[in-house]
């Protein structure tokens, strides 16, 4: 047998025989890849590790910052969804969702995906956003899933769901205070008499407000809290929350 022949058999077997002892599992040889710098073998091997570990959020960072370097945004949206479902408390996995959500008008999703945030990350998203006009018709479009809507503020308008303005304008970046959030939602519902009154710090018994507040937080659509403030911008997830149950009871549909 040729020389060259005989060294090309010896080559042959020694990788076999590499391959077969080996022993590093699918994780290991994804970092040695990832650490090289070869994305696409270590997408396949961190991917290969996830088919037998679901829940390696950690395996799924590596794979998200892979996704990132090739510049695949809707893979990287995939495993920020993933991250999201396994409940993760890290804001920025949220923050980036809801941006992409809002930047493409997926008003279900973002209005899914604040609602069922972990308690600890809701104030951090509460810091970004604030309630205006076209936010608080926007959720109340992704609560209806009404995806084909155009001008989410004209529509909520046009349904009841946000009070007209006298000259007729939409303002959709004012802010809601609590204040119009009350009235916004009391007039969906009947005009039936509360059965419990509660103390207020800053709304007196007999404002004009009082009474509204009483029915909604009688009917659950609000939580008792004696020092809410009618000047304060409603915080989304409060607003969240109660365009969900309103939307449960066929107030908003």
């Amino acid at each position: 047998m040729p020389r060259r022949y005989y060294l090309f058999t010896v080559v042959l077997v020694f990788l076999q025989c590499a391959a077969i002892f080996d022993r590093r599992n699918d994780f290991e040889k994804a970092i040695a890849h990832y650490q090289k710098a070869d994305i696409d073998y270590a997408i396949l091997y961190f991917n290969r590790y996830l088919e037998k570990n679901p829940g390696a959020d950690t395996v799924l960072y590596f794979l998200y910052d892979c996704y990132r370097r090739q510049g695949d945004q809707s893979a990287q949206i995939g495993i920020l969804e993933t991250l999201a479902q396994h409940e993760t408390r890290d804001p920025h996995v949220y923050t980036t969702l809801l941006r992409h959500y809002d930047t493409n008008n997926a008003y279900d999703r973002f209005f899914n995906l604040y609602g069922s945030a972990p308690d600890p990350v809701r104030p951090i998203l509460d810091a970004r956003y604030v309630l205006t006009r076209e936010l608080y018709a926007r959720l109340c479009a992704g609560a209806t899933h009404t995806a084909a809507v155009h001008d989410p503020v004209r529509h909520a308008v046009v349904r009841g769901y946000l009070p007209s303005t006298p000259d007729g304008l939409y303002y959709e970046q004012d802010t809601m205070t609590v204040g119009n959030f009350i009235i916004t939602l009391d007039n969906l519902l009947e005009p039936v008499y509360p059965k419990h009154f509660y103390p207020l710090a800053h709304i007196s018994e007999r404002s004009f407000l009082y009474l509204p507040c009483m029915r909604l937080i009688d009917t659950g659509i609000l939580t008792y809290q004696r020092d809410i403030d009618p000047d304060m911008v409603v915080p989304v997830s409060m607003a969240v929350r109660a365009i969900q149950i309103m939307t449960e009871r066929g107030y908003i549909d």
